[in-house]
């Protein structure tokens, strides 16, 4: 491809079958490459026939959406000018970098496809359509761009680079068993009508949003069970470790007079949120990769919240990040605390072998900083011994 192509968005309608049979053929072809490792063929198999056959755009068509082919007019393989190109009407298939398709939903250009073949990514080209197309949806009169995307998908650090956020997660049941697991991602093409004086003020719907993704804790489970035997949920640890927090502070304010138990709580109430995207994984499985995997996907949700909402996120992150403050290595303490504390009230039946070492030896770096908080695991640890010889493990 051209280092300096001369992009041409070429449109698709139901019209003319050969264009039609073209756009089809072009768009299996990125979609295997690109869906294949990450969905599965038999899912993404389904997808390629429901959206991607010639019956599928045509009935896409049918229901309002715009499709285009994306062509270098500088590529023509029959050697045409750009400007012979443009008077035959379009370039030949060997110009065709890849396709995308949009339609208005309420405020918004809802960017429904859009794909390049793997040579032409990272080049530029994606920036270009985004920028068409932000154009586009400002003669329109809408406010922002919108698409979904993969929630595991790397796509989503490169549409945060193109100027989209999360706005929010869904899951979408696409039938025969199938869902799509996503974020919704927003470009806003024009700024608000009505800015807040108030920056810090969120709107009704951008604080249900947040709400909504956050519920995602109660849905995600722990390595561990509760007393009851079933598994303990990321929420029910989150707020277990937010108490643990309020209850154990003014213990600590002797040996640390200007501990802030507010911002303490406030790093245990966000600490686990990544999980919401990744799941949870038991610490003696996490890798550095599933961590940095988490990391991004948290930062890229959290990049949509209002400027003073976000950046006090940002800074309790980055502190807990650092663990250089009394309340940065509290919080850590007191989060491998409150793990030790729910396994020593599961049944033992459902340790692991390895968990009995863990037990005995977790998290003592973590509270050497502060006597009380090592009086504390000395105590997690006697009850450890009990519970093994009670049942003569």
């Amino acid at each position: 491809m051209n280092t300096s192509p001369e992009l041409f968005y070429l449109p698709v309608d139901d019209t003319d079958p050969v264009l039609l049979t073209r756009l089809s053929r072009l768009a299996t072809g990125i979609i295997r490459e690109y869906y294949d490792p990450l969905l599965g063929k038999t899912q993404n198999d389904y997808m390629i026939k429901r959206f991607q056959s010639e019956e599928g755009i045509r009935n896409q068509l049918s229901h309002g959406y715009r499709y285009y082919i994306v062509q270098d007019l500088s590529e023509s393989a029959a050697g045409e000018t750009g400007d012979a190109a443009r008077e035959n009407g379009a370039a030949d298939e060997a110009a065709d970098l890849g396709f995308f398709s949009w339609t208005v939903r309420k405020d918004e250009l809802y960017l429904s496809k859009f794909y390049l073949k793997a040579d032409c990514r990272g080049k530029g080209v994606g920036r270009r359509i985004v920028d068409f197309l932000a154009e586009e949806a400002k003669k329109e009169g809408l406010r922002c761009i919108s698409l979904n995307v993969n929630k595991y998908n790397e796509s989503v650090t490169i549409y945060r680079k193109l100027g989209f956020h999360v706005a929010y997660a869904e899951v979408n049941d696409i039938g025969s068993g199938f869902v799509m697991d996503d974020f919704v991602m927003e470009k806003p093409v024009r700024p608000e009508e009505e800015p807040a004086s108030d920056a810090s003020v969120m709107s009704p719907q951008a604080l249900l949003s947040i709400l909504h993704t956050a519920e995602g804790l109660k849905c995600r489970t722990r390595h561990c069970d509760t007393t009851s035997g079933r598994r303990e949920s990321v929420a029910e640890h989150s707020w277990r470790l937010s108490l643990f927090a309020m209850l154990v502070c003014p213990a600590l304010a002797a040996e640390f007079p200007a501990l802030d138990r507010d911002r303490v709580i406030r790093m245990c109430l966000i600490h686990d949120l990544g999980e919401v995207f990744t799941g949870d994984i038991p610490t003696f499985l996490k890798t550095e990769a599933d961590a940095g995997s988490e990391d991004s996907l948290l930062n890229a949700w959290i990049a949509g919240f209002p400027a003073v909402i976000r950046e006090e996120w940002e800074n309790l992150l980055a502190e807990m990040q650092a663990l250089k403050t009394p309340e940065s290595r509290v919080y850590k303490a007191l989060d491998k605390l409150e793990a030790l504390i729910q396994h020593n009230e599961s049944d033992i039946s459902g340790w692991l072998p390895l968990e009995y070492d863990l037990q005995r030896n977790y998290a003592w770096n973590e509270v050497a900083f502060s006597s009380y908080l090592t009086k504390l695991r000395e105590q997690v640890l006697y009850d450890t011994i009990d519970k093994i010889e009670e049942a003569g493990k």
